[in-house]
């Protein structure tokens, strides 16, 4: 997977992604991910959460033409 967002010169790697972190999260979601449901009935009502797990993924980010290319590493 490969997705490009363009880098300030100015900025560093890790500048730029806390910058960029929604955007970057959602080329992972497609990876290894895990999805969990808790349903909890009661008298008083449901009680319902949801939990996302992304799967922890290596990554490389190459910096070319002001632009940065986020590359996973399988």
């Amino acid at each position: 997977m490969s997705t490009k967002y363009q880098k300030k010169q100015y900025q560093s790697t890790e500048h730029f992604l806390n910058e960029n972190f929604d955007k970057v999260l959602e080329c992972f979601y497609s990876m290894s991910t895990k999805v969990v449901n808790h349903t909890l009935i009661e008298t008083k009502g449901v009680i319902e959460r949801t939990v996302l797990t992304i799967i922890p993924t290596k990554f490389i980010v190459d910096f070319k033409d002001d632009f940065a290319n986020i590359k996973t590493i399988k």
